[in-house]
């Protein structure tokens, strides 16, 4: 077993990262990261950056495309919350590292026993003819450094499919003294999928 006491740590930067699968959260948690120094990934310099975060740059997160969070669950209800329940259940797993570069990287899911969010993806091969007209190609994202990811984007009039899977994809890299978190609702599908160009053949909807 694992223990992940020395770099499994709860910062502005692992909260931030995963803010971006938030559509809302509580004035008082966004004035706690306000002026807080993070790090963000930078895909056109492939490098971390550090900065201070802003509010703007919190409203940029809040409104980047995918899946999303139902911040009315208090046990997820920001960030925060997330990556401490992350860090108590990941100590019943046998965690296996995959060597991807200078990187080692891993990825699980945890079930729960209701929804926890929506997955608000859909693959292209399920769209009609009609609908591939209406897919746009935007920024997920106005963060600096995030500005350059292009994906579908689709106003879909469907209801978008509630989901109770918690994926969870950590890194370990030299680029930080610390894991690099990501987790966020998903469907089982997508879990399943072996496409190696995962943004070409989604679209997200609004």
């Amino acid at each position: 077993m694992i223990s992940f006491d020395d770099f499994f740590i709860i910062n502005t930067t692992t909260e931030f990262h995963i803010l971006r699968h938030f559509d809302k959260v509580t004035d008082e948690y966004v004035s706690s990261l306000i002026g807080q120094d993070y790090f963000y990934y930078d895909y056109l310099k492939d490098e971390m950056i550090e900065k201070k975060l802003t509010n703007q740059e919190i409203g940029f997160a809040l409104d980047t495309k995918g899946s999303k969070f139902d911040s009315e669950l208090t046990i997820l209800e920001n960030p925060q919350n997330v990556l401490k329940f992350i860090q108590n259940e990941i100590k019943n797993y046998n965690i296996k590292w995959t060597k991807s570069g200078e990187n080692q990287t891993t990825e699980f899911q945890i079930k729960f026993p209701g929804n926890i969010g929506y997955c608000n993806l859909l693959s292209i091969s399920d769209l009609t003819s009609d609908e591939l007209l209406k897919v746009k190609k935007i920024n997920r994202s106005n963060l600096v450094g995030e500005d350059s990811v292009m994906v579908n984007y689709l106003e879909h009039k469907k209801n978008k499919q509630p989901t109770n899977i918690l994926n969870i994809e950590l890194v370990k890299t030299p680029k930080l003294p610390f894991l690099w978190i990501t987790a966020y609702p998903i469907d089982q599908k997508f879990i399943d999928s072996e496409s190696t160009s995962f943004w070409d053949d989604i679209v997200i909807l609004k």
